[in-house]
């Protein structure tokens, strides 16, 4: 049986504090006016990126060569959704989704299965998330934190683009569609699709070939249900049970 450490325990009672004070990273180009919520574990690596890159390029220069003191040096900035609702009435806002199952998949094999066997520290320790687990034992275990206190690697996707039920971006694509749901973005801002979207944990995997339970598979829909329906996911884990 897995037991937490003293350093596990301080650093899971940080995350909670931290998580009372969540804010949400979003990632901006001034000169377009365009801003992206992102959301670990669905191609968020490559958008970031992208968004940087982009930023730099339209930072501007004086004559003197001293970059411009109006534009902002950085892409990434913490918002809370207050803050993200006022940056909306002057910026379009977007964000991709994910399937909550094999979002959390990605998650399990980057941070228990990959981490392993590169011999890191499992960074997900505080949640009493260990290497060696099965994905069946990792979702049982994820299930029972509440976002309040969630890693933002398992925290709801709505709990990143809801406020009071109501959407904070103007655009959602989904993740199993990038490459056609990004089509709305290139063709309103200029921006190719990123390079190696969500590749980083390894080739995406089916939902049917999935290690995990039906049982398993319940507990995922009780809690992320909120994500199933405001995303509209619920009828591909509903299929999976058949």
């Amino acid at each position: 049986m897995y037991r937490m450490t003293i350093s596990d325990r301080f650093r899971r009672g940080a995350s909670i504090i931290k998580s009372h004070y969540r804010k949400n990273h979003v990632w901006i180009i001034d000169e377009l006016k365009l801003g992206y919520i992102s959301i670990p574990k669905v191609a968020s690596s490559s958008i970031r990126v992208l968004m940087t890159a982009q930023q730099r390029i339209h930072l501007g220069e004086d004559e003197g060569g001293e970059r411009s003191k109006t534009l902002k040096d950085s892409a990434r900035f913490s918002l809370s959704h207050k803050k993200i609702i006022e940056l909306k009435e002057e910026y379009h806002l977007f964000s991709f989704v994910r399937n909550p199952l094999t979002r959390l998949y990605s998650c399990y094999r980057d941070k228990v299965v990959n981490a392993a066997q590169r011999h890191d520290r499992c960074t997900l320790s505080p949640y009493r998330i260990h290497f060696g687990m099965s994905f069946d034992e990792f979702v049982c275990r994820v299930v029972e934190i509440p976002d309040k206190s969630a890693d933002q690697h398992f925290r709801s996707l709505s709990s990143f683009l809801l406020h009071k039920d109501r959407l904070l971006v103007d655009y959602v694509g989904r993740f199993e569609q990038l490459t056609s749901d990004w089509v709305a973005i290139e063709s309103q801002f200029g921006l190719s699709l990123p390079n190696n979207s969500g590749r980083i944990s390894g080739a995406p995997v089916d939902l049917s070939n999935l290690p995990i339970s039906k049982e398993a598979i319940k507990l995922v829909m009780k809690r992320y249900a909120k994500d199933l329906d405001a995303f509209d996911y619920r009828k591909d884990l509903e299929d999976l049970l058949g």
